[in-house]
């Protein structure tokens, strides 16, 4: 295929941004899209035999491959976005319950401390206890 025609460079342009958008994360066909994208290309190269378009409907031929891969690599752009959106309000929802059992678990600790069967209870009574022992030993 002659790549010093427009179209035929427009062709391999617009397979080579479908390879990269089929690289982005959330894509669940991407074996599919790229392998679509070189039916595409081999089509038109087959058709072009190393020459350029040279009539309207060899144009038209390779015009229709390069409009089917943007859309394709439109679309796994979108789904990619998608993704990331739900990636990210996944990763609020799991915050946010984060928070949620943080709270409750201080608020736990703090019934433990009002009801005197913390850490704290213990700690307080030693240093109770070691302040009638310094005054028992000076006696």
């Amino acid at each position: 295929m002659n790549m010093c025609h427009p179209l035929t460079r427009q062709l391999v342009d617009a397979h080579d941004a479908l390879l990269e958008a089929a690289k982005l994360d959330g894509i669940p066909f991407k074996a599919e899209a790229v392998s679509a994208a070189h039916l595409a290309v081999i089509e038109s190269a087959s058709l072009l035999d190393e020459a350029e378009p040279s009539t309207a409907a060899e144009a038209a031929y390779v015009e229709k491959r390069i409009e089917a891969i943007r859309k394709l690599t439109h679309a796994l752009r979108q789904q990619h976005g998608a993704w990331l959106r739900a990636e990210h309000a996944q990763s609020e929802d799991e915050q946010g319950e984060m928070r949620l059992e943080r709270t409750a678990r201080v608020q736990a600790g703090e019934e433990l401390d009002a009801i005197g069967i913390s850490s704290l209870h213990e700690l307080d009574d030693l240093v109770r206890l070691a302040k009638e022992s310094s005054r028992g030993s000076r006696s």
